[in-house]
């Protein structure tokens, strides 16, 4: 029964994720502004059901890992600190189920991803065809409605496009990776452009330092790509031209406007630390809010302060800590020539989604970064176990 949790909780992750820019087109073509909200809050808590239904129903007990202790840890902290600072009740149970959502998928990819990870692997190619799809019509979708005089912000948030594009860097598919690179140009998203543009940059530098000759041809059709963009849409799309104006206008640059209000979270934050140097260092619980322009509200965009609200600075860094540590030891993964492509693949999705992250607090519910952070935090949990916990891989090979 476990394994069949597991799978049909990867099944629903990736349902949402790729749910999320079409829900979210709603709002940015000025549709339906609350449709996001409503998904998430309806999505997030069955997501948490099956994480802990499956760790409940899991025959193995084994070590408990660190990130788990961590995460678990600060939904019971979250909690001790909004009854002594209260807030919003919404706010409470949406920041429990993130920490234990988060938690529970670090345990069961300790216990269980063997099994995840060779279902992932048997459907990749279906999952990054799918995505890809959904990637560039939902951007299409957006400039159509541009066209036809419809009011558009273009900030659509397309990272189920980072599956795709991971899929054509790790397997050479450049017909998929060109048109996953297009779709997150034309979703207008400056965050999702930087992680995608991360997660080339670091794939690249990791292949072509190991292995230069070979790699080099990355590098050469991702010039010809940029070249193909430059022609094709006169540099880029107006729409998303208009997106960098704030930088680059000969006048002085309005952070506030060129962050769409990011800088004023950050301000009322950071004024809200300096009145009360306890809440900078230990949070104010899951139900923290903060007057941001005389408005109360609960979203700090730069997901750092944002987390530092909720939890405080000892343990936000920790967090960070516990991410970047990943992040550096992806080296390892990525210097391998064949038999870990999977796991290049999902680590690649977990930087560009953390990458991502710094600019949209989603770091503690976005699907697709817990669905890839656990794929890592499995392979180097066989790596620490000498791979004594491993299986067996659908094709026969080790993973």
């Amino acid at each position: 029964m476990y394994k069949n949790l597991s799978r049909y909780l990867v099944l629903f992750l990736f349902f949402l994720a790729l749910m999320a820019p079409i829900v979210h087109l709603f709002k940015v073509v000025r549709i339906n502004y609350d449709l996001g909200a409503y998904f998430f809050y309806l999505g997030f808590p069955v997501a948490c059901v099956f994480v802990w239904g499956a760790l409940i129903f899991s025959p193995r007990r084994e070590t408990i890992p660190f990130g788990f202790v961590l995460f678990f840890f600060m939904s019971i902290y979250g909690t001790i600190l909004y009854f002594i600072y209260e807030g919003d009740v919404f706010d409470f149970f949406g920041n429990l189920s993130r920490f234990l959502f988060c938690s529970g998928m670090i345990y069961l990819f300790y216990l269980n991803g063997n099994d995840i990870v060779e279902f992932l692997e048997k459907n990749m190619v279906f999952y990054s065809r799918l995505a890809v799809l959904v990637s560039i019509v939902c951007a299409g979708a957006l400039h159509i409605v541009s066209f036809l005089g419809g009011s558009v912000y273009f900030g659509l948030q397309n990272t189920v496009a980072f599956i795709s594009l991971s899929y054509g860097l790790v397997y050479k598919r450049f017909f998929i990776l060109s048109v996953s690179l297009l779709s997150i140009v034309l979703s207008g998203k400056r965050g999702g452009m930087l992680g995608a543009l991360f997660m080339i940059f670091y794939f690249l530098f990791v292949k072509l330092f190991f292995y230069k000759s070979k790699y080099a041809f990355y590098s050469l059709m991702l010039g010809f790509f940029a070249g193909g963009m430059y022609i094709v849409f006169g540099k880029i799309p107006e729409s998303i031209a208009h997106r960098f104006a704030q930088f680059s206008g000969s006048g002085p640059i309005d952070w506030n406007a060129a962050t769409a209000g990011r800088i004023d979270e950050i301000s009322s934050a950071l004024s809200v630390i300096r009145e009360n140097h306890y809440i900078g260092l230990w949070g104010m619980g899951h139900g923290a809010a903060i007057d941001i322009n005389g408005a109360v509200d609960s979203t700090v965009h730069f997901s750092p302060l944002g987390l530092t609200m909720i939890v405080g600075s000892v343990f936000a860094v920790l967090i960070y800590a516990y991410f970047f540590c990943f992040v550096v030891k992806g080296v390892f993964v990525l210097s391998k020539k064949h038999g870990n492509e999977i796991y290049q693949v999902w680590f690649l999705v977990f930087l560009g989604e953390f990458l991502f992250s710094f600019t949209a607090f989603t770091l503690l519910q976005s699907y697709m970064l817990w669905l890839s952070l656990g794929v890592v935090v499995y392979y180097f949990s066989l790596n620490d176990s000498g791979g004594q916990r491993l299986k067996k891989s659908t094709d026969g090979r080790s993973l």
